[in-house]
Order: structure tokens, then C-alpha cells, then sequence
């Protein structure tokens, strides 16, 4: 991911398999001229119970994954995004 114009807030929402309700996490993002890793640490999502949110974006639906990027600039940002990877970490800890 390049950002070269301003820090970006990049917040996801995820759901786990057999749950109800969303895990949300914010990561922030510096700029740089260069292509940046970003990995998305979803050990470190906290449960989110709103009363429709993030599913009334998708009426109908319900995505395991949500990702949303902002700005506290007003005004539009540029955002390249070279390639995205999902990839289940093995755990040595069965996940209650």
C-alpha cells in the first residue's frame, strides 16, 4: 500500500466464523513515497456490538470483512493498493 499524502486510519470490522457479532480494530497508516506492508493484526481486534453496523451496509448480506480508510484532512487522499493477501495464521491456542 503506498500513501503518500497524508496518515490514513484504516479500520476494519471482521466477524469470526460461528460468532454473531463483529471485531473491530484501527490501525493507522504513515505516509511514505515507498510501497509499505501493512499487516492487519486481527489477534488485536476488540468485539464491536452496534445495533446494525457494519451489516446495514450490505443489506441482505453478511461479509466476514469490512475495511474502511479516512483521513482527518478534509478533501480526498490517494491510496495505491499494489496487491492483498489473506492469510489464517496456525494457532497454537484453541480460539474460545
Amino acid at each position: 500500500m503506498k500513501v503518500e499524502s497524508c496518515e490514513i486510519r484504516l479500520r476494519y470490522f471482521y466477524r469470526k466464523e460461528g460468532k454473531r457479532e463483529y471485531y473491530s480494530y484501527v490501525h493507522i497508516i504513515s505516509p511514505d513515497t515507498a510501497y509499505q506492508k501493512i499487516i492487519l493484526p486481527l489477534d488485536e481486534a476488540r468485539p464491536f456490538y452496534g445495533t446494525e453496523f457494519p451489516e446495514a451496509l450490505t443489506p441482505g448480506k453478511k461479509p466476514v470483512l469490512y475495511i474502511f480508510m479516512s483521513s482527518d484532512i478534509p478533501g480526498m487522499f490517494d491510496v495505491e493498493i499494489d496487491w492483498i493477501s489473506i492469510i489464517r495464521r496456525e494457532s497454537d491456542k484453541e480460539e474460545k
